[in-house]
């Protein structure tokens, strides 16, 4: 996407009325592509950036010199702008989608692996270890029957976790 908000910014300039003193700046999402310079010049003109309705940026074209823009130049803007617009949700879109998809993949395997075992402890630890893994968080099994569970676990002396004589 760094690439493409960077052409964008290089292609404007030459089909403005006053090329040689057109300058071109995006800023999205806290980056600045184009001209830093742009976003602080007195002419200029501006068109926000939407990523589901929400403000993600600015495209912004100014210049450096005196010189008032044409109603073209203005139309030529918000056109460029619901373009790079398209892009951006697109870009998302697509982001979401592959997304989607690892995660789809990721309980195939999951589901495969649990399949292929009968042992319900197998199959709970593989759960469990999996689900950590998704979610990038240390898990934990604790198996035992409903009473032992519902009982608080006496902690162990650290002698005890050693073994005997440790």
């Amino acid at each position: 996407m760094p690439k493409f908000l960077q052409w964008v910014t290089e292609r404007i300039p030459p089909i403005m009325q006053y090329p040689d003193c057109c300058v071109v700046a995006i800023e999205y999402r806290g980056q600045v592509y184009g001209v830093p310079e742009a976003l602080g010049l007195p002419r200029q003109m501006v068109q926000g950036l939407r990523i589901e309705g929400e403000l993600a940026g600015r495209l912004c074209i100014a210049y450096t010199e005196e010189h008032d823009f044409l109603d073209e130049e203005s139309a030529l803007l918000g056109d460029i702008a619901r373009r790079v617009n398209g892009y951006l949700e697109n870009q998302r879109l697509l982001s979401q989608t592959q997304a989607r998809v690892r995660r789809e993949q990721t309980l195939r395997e999951i589901t495969a692996r649990v399949r292929n075992s009968t042992d319900p402890d197998v199959v709970m630890r593989t759960l469990v270890q999996e689900l950590g893994g998704v979610l990038d968080r240390p898990t934990f099994v604790r198996l035992g029957s409903a009473e032992e569970l519902s009982e608080p676990k006496a902690p162990q002396s650290r002698g005890d976790q050693q073994g005997a004589g440790g």
